[in-house]
């Protein structure tokens, strides 16, 4: 079991944007950045403890733009981008997927799939 208690958890002030199916085009598609999408549901803990990876990532990077979706209140994304494992962590570039990473990732992990993407 994983340990939660030490893990960074989303605040009020959130670094991370939370999109929809109504709302992905324009915040990860049309995104001429690079963007980090965690795909996750409220009752996965493994979800949870990302959160507050990811909370903390966005916090001490803002050349990368954290976006999460809720894959039961998405599931037109869920099943557009074949999620069947969560957290699913995928990096588009420019609006285009170019890596991904299924499951539990720390920072480390987070910082090679974007040097990956580039």
């Amino acid at each position: 079991m994983i340990d939660t208690s030490e893990m960074p958890h989303a605040g009020n002030n959130s670094a991370v944007t939370q999109a929809t199916d109504d709302s992905f085009a324009d915040i990860v598609d049309k995104n001429s950045g690079t963007v980090l999408v965690d795909f996750y549901a409220d009752w996965c803990g493994p979800c949870q403890v990302q959160r507050g990876v990811l909370e903390e990532y966005a916090a001490e990077h803002s050349n990368v733009h954290v976006v999460r979706v809720n894959v039961d209140e998405s599931p037109t994304l869920a099943q557009m981008y074949l999620i069947d494992s969560i957290p699913d962590l995928k990096v588009f570039r420019d609006g285009r997927l170019v890596t991904e990473h299924v499951g539990l990732a720390d920072g480390v992990t987070i910082d090679a799939l974007l040097l990956e993407a580039e």
